[in-house]
């Protein structure tokens, strides 16, 4: 860089003309070169020079230069071979200096697409404190699920997003339904089993979260066909509300309501058993049981671990 700073006259003309420019002593530029470069030729001379520009994406992004302690070393005849050089060159460091922005772009729109996921889904829950950490739970709960039925990065990480907004479409529910202390009626019914379309009005238009909408849309639906909203049944009901939906009861009825109290383990367990092929798919319903029996024995030799060591 302290050459291209030094000859700032033949880098100015190389990039106005975009041409190759060829020097030697006669030329004023190139003195002012020799005059600066002394300090790293000492004793010696340089005769002849050449400066070409770097040219990529249609604009100049350098100058290449070379110089040599012979004179006349430089010629017509060695521009278009240099600039080819040049031009390589040029193109390698665009090229990485786009790859560098569309990484950090796309990173910058990840960070910004999670963050709105996330504030979504706190807005949510600020609104209806009742369901306060309901959301952190069943996103964990369906990752594990979702790992214990083999899926893959991709399809956990939608889950994973679908869950968190699974709710969503309560936003569009009034306070007076969504906030009532006591059970429901038929009519609040009515309107609450409306949120799964809300949710569908509200995340189809944005092309980002259709690959996440299965989730908020779906996860009411049931195996038998007798959910809602649109009466799904079996495998026409996507896999990922069909992982949900299991995971969803169960954090529902393991946790206190303003109308109930919550359900012990073996009562949730029970349901949840007696649901497959009902409400659950059959399968998904015996990996969920797998999966908390798991962590059921593995907290019970935790905590006689623990017992032992005091």
């Amino acid at each position: 860089m302290k050459l291209a700073a030094a000859s700032l006259g033949l880098l100015s003309d190389t990039i106005r003309t975009r041409q190759p420019i060829i020097t030697d002593q006669r030329d004023e530029r190139h003195k002012t070169v020799v005059d600066r470069l002394k300090l790293f030729t000492p004793g010696k001379v340089i005769q002849s020079g050449i400066s070409l520009p770097m040219l990529a994406g249609g604009a100049v992004i350098g100058v290449l230069q070379a110089f040599s302690l012979k004179p006349d070393r430089y010629h017509t005849s060695d521009a278009a071979a240099a600039s080819l050089i040049a031009n390589t060159a040029a193109s390698a460091i665009h090229g990485a200096r786009l790859t560098n922005i569309l990484e950090r772009a796309s990173q910058d729109l990840s960070q910004t697409y999670e963050a709105t996921i996330n504030g979504w889904s706190r807005a949510l829950e600020l609104r209806d404190f009742s369901t306060e950490r309901h959301a952190e739970r069943v996103v964990s709960m369906s990752i594990e699920l979702g790992r214990q039925i083999g899926l893959d990065e991709p399809d956990l990480l939608r889950i994973q997003r679908g869950a968190r907004l699974h709710d969503i479409g309560k936003m569009g529910v009034p306070d007076s339904v969504l906030l009532k202390p006591g059970p429901l009626d038929e009519a609040e019914w009515r309107v609450m089993r409306k949120h799964p379309v809300y949710a569908y009005e509200l995340l189809r238009p944005i092309p980002k979260f259709n690959d996440i909408v299965d989730i908020p849309y779906c996860h009411h639906e049931k195996w038998d066909g007798s959910g809602y909203p649109r009466r799904l049944s079996g495998r026409e009901i996507p896999l990922p509300a069909r992982v949900f939906a299991v995971v969803d009861v169960w954090d529902a009825l393991s946790s206190n309501r303003p109308y109930r109290t919550a359900w012990s383990q073996h009562q949730v367990l029970d349901y949840i058993q007696h649901q497959s092929n009902k409400q659950f798919e059959p399968e998904i319903t015996r990996a969920f049981l797998d999966v908390v029996k798991g962590k059921t024995a593995s907290q019970r030799a935790a905590a006689s671990t623990l017992r032992r060591a005091i």
